[in-house]
């Protein structure tokens, strides 16, 4: 099974989403599911930002080394599950790539509040981490619904 999630550079949000579910996934003991992370407007090459990673390391998790990926047709294909950040993000998806529209959500239907997870970029640190501590509750609240074995 395969997971990406996206985001728009794919430099925030969309790795520390990643991460979380890495260490969500290796605390259940799967070692079957693939996790990557893209954007619809990334700079390929481009590092995750250092509040992100600063974040991430707060909660024991390393990004690795991440490096940003253009969403593209190719990655599509191969996915499971798309997952992005905002309801405009999973619209976008949709309309690029229809034959993907049944495994594209927006990670924010599972957040509290049901609401999308805003790009923390020239914010504070303060707001990485509470985007952080979003993506871990919509992630525990998506694992919750739709665990990878019942997705299988």
């Amino acid at each position: 099974m395969t997971v990406i999630f996206v985001c728009t550079g794919n430099t925030c949000r969309s790795p520390m989403a990643a991460a979380v579910l890495r260490r969500r996934l290796e605390e259940l003991g799967r070692t079957d599911v693939e996790v990557l992370s893209a954007g619809l407007a990334a700079f390929p090459g481009s590092p995750i930002h250092p509040f992100a990673k600063t974040a991430l390391r707060s909660r024991e998790i390393e990004a690795g080394g991440h490096v940003a990926t253009l969403l593209d047709a190719e990655l599509v294909e191969q996915a499971d599950w798309i997952l992005t950040m905002t309801t405009t993000q999973a619209s976008e998806v949709k309309q690029r790539w229809p034959r993907a529209r049944a495994r594209v959500a927006s990670l924010g239907a599972y957040a509290e509040n049901r609401r999308d997870i805003r790009d923390p970029w020239g914010r504070n640190e303060a707001e990485y981490q509470r985007t952080l501590a979003l993506i871990w509750d919509a992630i525990s609240a998506w694992l919750a619904e739709n665990t990878p074995e019942s997705s299988c």
